[in-house]
């Protein structure tokens, strides 16, 4: 060969094998030519080549000779290889005459920036971006989920989430998609394959999947930081969004679940995720109530003309089911117990049934969006016990709030503490409350009861109240259609009651729930505080559910006497006594608002402050009735008090009658503005503030010291404060604008 001549180009001898792969393949469809694997128990095989090989792409090199980082993973000579020329376009790498795809050359630069581009960002999260080989990992910590998050999602211990991109292809934007692996412990769920009991890890497996669609060919700054983000946010709020599309759903649950789109119920019984039929095995009273609320609702015609379910399809006719279709092969189903008793041919028994039995079976327990208990009888609340010999009364557990819900809530409670109430429901109600959460339905097509009280949620601090509601419409059910039959192993059953046929909750059971309510300025009282509405949703919280055989068992009771009383501190606000400690003193004072105290410190409290009476725990004014236990309290410490409040009352007469007046009127404008950015009443606050400032020392004394009684318009419950405090909290956000306008317009 002349010194002319080019050498001769020797010929690849990579080993190195392709992924069966297409990357825009939809993980919930498969086909005969890209068939989906369904795993039932983890494996570490989890792709298919085109060889016929299982060899894992995401394990790291076994033998010394595999180089991670050199040009050829899997050539035992890597010097044999040609690199060939490359050029360098901004942060892409362009192959010339190459032939090899190793990760090294197609883009390592760029993770490597990337990866260190999202440590940065990530720095103030626990969330962990890497590279592991040829894979990226982002690892996710669960020790800050909480209990029930965690119970949802199947994840039995604390050790983290892994999400690998295996980016074996390259890390270009014209490198093949990465293949998406996730695993908790033993339990994986990859592109390729789907673990049945790993359904948390489909759903981020989708997340994954959609997000390098989406933004592989145009990933800028923060792509991996966001990915991982997007991973942390799913896994905290997996019942926000679909398990299959990924869109959000418009009434969020606590549990992964599909959206109401027909097409997205079928892709989860095609893919087997739906039929486990495990809630029979995990608690098959709570399998029986979810049966029962289901076929209630079919049998509510009313409800489901002015709010339809939108149920799956039928994978024999490819058209939805219908709500009788539903009821009639839910009425075939033996009893939960005798289900759970079929082992391990459950699911072939319930077929010989009918077709149809395990994909509505399925999901009816796959859309219930709530996390639902049943209670062992000796965790009972004694006081709701039935009336009468009820042998299907049933007490169960419920959280169905998401994280954002609970957040709101638990944001009010502190503010402001919380009380128990009753709920009363129609049984063909509740289907959709276990996905939706309690709703504000006045003046909707959904009220049942009217709103004579105002829009909101009610509810009754009386069982006897809530129980007058546990009734509702019930429609006719029709005979199933002969079409639908056939093929059927046993006879249908004609409908003979409002519930489930083979239900232990009895032919017309009835429900009653236990609502944990946030005492804010949005719930209202009304008749003797027996009568509660709740105008924000984000007030209230289901905590228990109450079945029993009929209305006639439900006792009555209040909610006070089956919830034992808990105040809203633990610790004295100053001193910081327990409640045993303040008792045995002799110095316990307890407030309407649900704090108890040491009667020392509140009148220490109340002169510091010139005379004001405030609750230092939320800064709100106490009640009179609060003002009248604290100065009359029987050690007689509140003596010194009554002086301080006889002397404040004598200011009154420093503050002129004009400035009243024009309060007054300011206090009006303010309740009379209902927009939606309080325009009016912004602009009615800040007057008030100049006209104070602009007032003599004496009358900035008088209204920082003198207090007034007024009474809260939606309420009617008495409140007292000064109008210094009032203005003080409006403005800081801590008092609402109509409240303030009421205090106002009353001042005298």
């Amino acid at each position: 060969m002349s010194d002319s001549q080019p050498p001769a180009k020797r010929s690849k001898r990579s080993h190195q094998r392709n992924l069966t792969l297409d990357s825009s393949h939809d993980i919930s469809r498969g086909s005969a030519s890209n068939p989906i694997k369904i795993m039932d128990e983890p494996t570490d095989d989890l792709i298919t080549w085109e060889d016929g090989s299982d060899t894992d792409p995401f394990a790291a090199p076994s033998s010394e000779d595999d180089d991670v980082n050199g040009l050829d993973l899997y050539d035992s000579d890597p010097a044999d290889d040609d690199a060939g020329d490359f050029l360098d376009h901004g942060d892409d790498l362009t192959l010339e005459d190459a032939e090899d795809n190793s990760l090294a050359v197609l883009g390592q630069a760029m993770l490597d920036e990337d990866i260190e581009e999202a440590k940065a960002l990530l720095a103030h999260t626990r969330l962990v971006v890497q590279q592991v080989a040829n894979s990226i990992e982002v690892v996710l910590p669960l020790d800050e989920l909480s209990d029930i998050a965690r119970a949802v999602s199947g994840l039995t211990s604390l050790k983290p989430i892994t999400v690998r991109l295996s980016v074996h292809g390259g890390y270009r934007r014209t490198s093949p998609l990465p293949v998406v692996k996730v695993q908790h412990e033993e339990s994986v769920t990859t592109t390729e394959r789907i673990c049945r009991d790993f359904i948390i890890g489909l759903q981020l497996c989708k997340v994954a999947q959609n997000y390098l669609v989406q933004r592989w060919e145009k990933r800028g700054e923060g792509f991996l930081s966001a990915l991982a983000e997007l991973l942390a946010d799913r896994l905290a709020n997996s019942g926000n969004h679909c398990l299959m599309c990924d869109a959000a759903l418009p009434f969020p649950g606590l549990k992964p679940t599909v959206c109401d789109q027909s097409f997205c119920s079928f892709q989860l019984e095609e893919m087997g995720i739906g039929s486990s039929l495990a809630q029979f095995e995990m608690d098959p009273e709570v399998a029986d109530l979810l049966l029962t609320l289901a076929v209630s609702a079919c049998l509510d015609s009313y409800r489901l003309t002015v709010s339809p379910i939108k149920f799956p399809l039928n994978g024999l006719s490819g058209q939805p089911y219908t709500g009788d279709e539903l009821m009639q092969v839910v009425n075939l189903v033996p009893k939960a117990q005798e289900v759970l008793e079929m082992g391990a041919k459950r699911k072939e028994k319930l077929l010989e049934l009918s077709p149809h039995t395990v994909p509505l079976v399925s999901w009816i327990f796959a859309t219930n969006r709530a996390h639902i208990t049943s209670m062992p009888e000796e965790d009972y609340f004694p006081k709701m016990a039935s009336t009468i010999e009820d042998s299907t009364m049933r007490q169960f557990q419920i959280e169905t709030s998401t994280r954002a819900h609970a957040e709101k809530f638990e944001a009010l409670k502190a503010a402001h503490g919380s009380f128990y109430a009753f709920h009363g429901s129609s049984m063909s109600n509740w289907h959709n409350i276990l996905r939706q959460n309690l709703k504000n339905a006045s003046r909707t097509p959904l009220m049942s009861a009217g709103a004579a009280y105002g829009e909101g949620i009610y509810l009754s601090t009386q069982s006897n109240v809530s129980k007058s509601y546990v009734y509702g419409r019930l429609g006719n059910a029709f005979a199933m259609p002969t079409a639908f039959t056939t093929g059927t192993a046993a006879a249908s059953k004609a409908p003979s009651s409002f519930s489930w046929l083979n239900s232990e909750l009895g032919a017309n059971p009835v429900c009653l729930a236990l609502v944990e309510v946030a005492s804010s300025s949005r719930v209202h009282k009304h008749l003797h505080d027996t009568i509660i509405v709740a105008s924000d949703e984000s007030c209230v919280m289901l905590r228990y559910l109450f079945v029993y055989s009929s209305a006639n068992a439900i006792p009555n009771v209040t909610a006070a006497e089956v919830v034992p009383k808990r105040y809203k501190n633990e610790k004295t606000i100053a001193f910081q006594s327990t409640l045993d400690e303040v008792t045995a003193s002799g110095n316990l004072l307890v407030t309407s608002d649900g704090y108890f105290w040491d009667i020392e410190e509140v009148v220490a409290m109340v002169k510091a402050k010139n005379g004001l009476f405030i609750n230092g725990f939320n800064q709100l004014s106490f009640a009179p009735e609060d003002v009248r236990a604290i100065l009359n309290h029987r050690t007689g410490l509140g003596r010194e008090l009554k002086k301080l409040e006889r002397e404040n009352a004598k200011l009154r007469t420093s503050i002129p009658r004009d400035l009243l007046a024009r309060l007054n009127r300011h206090g009006q404008s303010c309740v009379r503005d209902h927009s939606a950015e309080f325009t009016t009443a912004t602009q009615v606050i800040e007057e008030v503030r100049q006209l104070i400032e602009n007032t003599t020392p004496a009358v900035k004394e008088a209204l920082a010291k003198v207090p007034f009684e007024a009474i809260d318009s939606h309420t009617r419950r008495p409140f007292r404060d000064t109008i210094t405090h009032a203005l003080e909290m409006v403005t800081s956000g801590g008092e609402c604008v109509h409240r303030f306008g009421d205090f106002l317009s009353q001042v005298r």
